[in-house]
């Protein structure tokens, strides 16, 4: 397969002139009052698939999901302060079954709202700028309080926040949580082993020169372990940065191909566009690696 990859400072050297005489009869930017309405096919501007729907109702659809996820976000703070009020005043156990009778909403949810009125109740603007996805899982008891912290004060001096650094901030911090979990179960249980161990090694008449020597073998297995995992760790962190990397680059590249096209072809630059945003993903790349 042909490799595509180019850098920015490549795409200068492109001959991006461009005619409305060079497209075919056929292009795809002929009058929709002759040829029929314009067919969206997996359009770059939108992560969801409009295929079989006019341009029209796709960009509809997105400016009403927009609408429905502004409600949400700003019932969220109210929501959770009224559902911890009122979990307050009921019986113990009668939550769960208030929620599935008036909502049909779990206590899993339930709980989602109220950390988050919890913990961005004083800063508000925090639910405006983050999916409410990336909102609960900061929310969460568990989450890293530094990580909360920081969202925060970014949120209140009007830093852009990028959701997918906090996900990865919150997934890189579950990891180490639990491999410090499973490090404080192992030591007990190894310690538990070496005293059962050190039991019937003495029953058994070693001494205690031999019985240190033993300890010390443990020992060094174990740090010849732990090195493992930390070197296990390592690696998973160089892939997930690698992948960052590659992804901002590729934005870039983007950004900049876009911004070269735009200058060399003026007024034809918006047909063009038009015509590449109704096109096929997968079949524009095929097509540009056989051309």
């Amino acid at each position: 397969m042909t490799d595509l990859s180019i850098s920015s400072d490549e795409l200068e050297d492109f001959d991006f002139t461009f005619s409305k005489s060079s497209l075919p009869d056929d292009d795809m930017s002929q009058n929709p009052t002759e040829a029929g309405p314009l067919v969206l096919a997996k359009p770059a501007i939108f992560g969801f698939d409009y295929s079989g729907v006019s341009h029209d109702v796709a960009e509809e659809a997105e400016a009403t999901a927009d609408r429905i996820r502004s409600r949400h976000r700003a019932s969220i703070i109210d929501t959770g302060n009224d559902l911890c009020a009122i979990k307050k005043k009921l019986e113990h156990g009668q939550f769960g079954s208030w929620l599935s009778y008036h909502f049909g909403m779990s206590e899993r949810t339930a709980q989602n709202y109220m950390n988050a009125a919890d913990a961005f109740g004083s800063m508000p603007k925090v639910i405006d700028l983050l999916p409410p996805t990336i909102v609960y899982k900061l929310a969460a008891k568990g989450a890293p309080a530094e990580i909360r912290r920081s969202v925060i004060e970014g949120a209140a001096s009007g830093v852009i926040l990028d959701h997918k650094e906090i996900k990865a901030q919150l997934a890189t911090a579950q990891i180490s949580e639990r491999l410090k979990r499973e490090e404080e179960r192992e030591v007990k249980l190894e310690e538990r082993a070496w005293q059962k161990h050190e039991q019937v090694m003495r029953t058994a008449g070693k001494s205690d020169a031999e019985i240190e020597i033993e300890r010390k073998r443990r020992a060094t297995k174990k740090v010849r372990k732990e090195r493992n995992a930390l070197q296990k760790i390592a690696e998973a962190e160089h892939r997930e940065g690698a992948a960052r990397h590659k992804e901002e680059k590729m934005k870039k590249i983007a950004a900049r191909a876009a911004t070269i096209l735009k200058a060399r072809l003026g007024n034809d630059f918006d047909a063009l566009r038009d015509a590449l945003l109704q096109i096929n993903y997968s079949e524009f790349r095929a097509a540009m690696q056989q051309a």
